[in-house]
């Protein structure tokens, strides 16, 4: 690109200030979005995750412009290998450090925040997910216009109790979140711009990836994608991980609990007043005897109720606020070989 410099004339001063913008446009040049990034959060993914870059970064700058590696507060070696992975390919790969483990949606978003692809991709650290079936995702979300396209696993690799908490996720996302019921919630899918910064903003308590996806768009597809044993390792989700990220889904994303137990204490309560009322006219309900203990018992659970569903919506929207507490703390950001605190 040829460039010419600038004249700029000053009315107070007869002299003629030369301004060159090559400099200033090649540095535009070097630090142009990509097309396509990619996102995975790494959790004692030391013995993976170098596999997992070398096998997207050889599919060439055109298929993947760069990788953002999000390490969650690993236990092993995570930390340092994807600082060597940075350092070896400073202009793409750029690397997050979180303070301690938040868990997968909140290193999805602290990657999200980083990412300055045009489209998205999340990627597990487990080399499961073939860089070709990346490729895939990216053509189907580009040729159609979509905001999101997941992907949906031929044969699922994952331990069995993954698979069955997955499943009884999935069924609750249905009915609480409104998730169409054939639309399968993986964690490997590529988003648009559009939705990257709806899900990069999201500051409150309980950070979930997909929750922000469905209360954002219905502009969803899935494509059938392979999925590769593990290279090494294990998966680092236990039975009892997944039981508790999903009832913190069950509780901060949807409002159905408690509402539930505001109708049933509605209904429990208002029942009891109309059989006092009832039975405070004679002959109107017949002698029962202890008729006026049950309905006393009746009436205080029902309240009681009430005020749970209620105190439990006043809670979740106070968990919700971006002041009640951060969905992670990001301790240091290497990209282009210079750290960031």
């Amino acid at each position: 690109m040829s460039t010419r410099p600038l004249s700029i004339s000053s009315p107070h001063d007869a002299a003629e200030t030369v301004v060159d913008l090559a400099p200033l446009l090649l540095r535009a040049d070097s630090v142009a979005r990509p097309t396509r990034s990619v996102v995975i959060p790494v959790y004692n993914g030391s013995a993976t995750i170098g596999l997992v870059v070398e096998g997207l970064l050889s599919l060439g700058c055109a298929a993947i412009g760069e990788v953002v590696l999000v390490n969650d507060g690993s236990a092993d070696d995570s930390e340092r290998t994807c600082r060597e992975l940075a350092a070896r390919y400073p202009d793409r790969v750029t690397f997050v450090q979180l303070s301690r483990n938040f868990g997968e949606h909140a290193a999805v978003t602290a990657g999200f925040r980083h990412a300055r692809g045009s489209y998205v991709a999340v990627v597990d650290d487990d080399g499961q997910h073939p860089p070709e079936e990346v490729l895939r995702l990216f053509q189907a979300a580009e040729a159609g216009g979509y905001d999101v396209v997941y992907g949906r696993l031929l044969a699922r690799r994952h331990p069995w109790h993954r698979r069955a908490l997955s499943r009884l996720h999935n069924l609750v996302a249905c009915r609480m979140l409104g998730k169409p019921c054939g639309l399968y919630l993986s964690s490997f899918k590529v988003v648009n711009r559009f939705l990257t910064d709806q899900i990069a903003a999201y500051e409150g308590s309980f950070p979930y990836v997909d929750g922000v996806i469905l209360q954002t768009t219905r502009n969803i597809r899935q494509v059938d994608v392979l999925h590769r044993p593990r290279h090494a390792g294990r998966s680092g989700y236990t039975l009892a991980k997944l039981v508790r990220l999903w009832w913190r889904i069950f509780l901060g994303w949807s409002t159905l609990p408690f509402r539930l137990a505001l109708a049933a204490g509605g209904i429990a309560a208002t029942s009891a007043l109309v059989a006092a009322a009832m039975l405070a006219f004679r002959g109107t309900l017949p002698e029962v005897p202890g008729a006026w203990l049950v309905i006393g018992g009746v009436l205080f659970g029902g309240l009681t109720l009430f005020q749970l569903g209620y105190l439990g919506e006043c809670l979740r929207n106070v968990a919700a606020s971006p002041s009640a507490r951060r969905p992670y703390v990001i301790k240091y950001v290497l990209r282009e070989a210079e750290t960031h605190a």
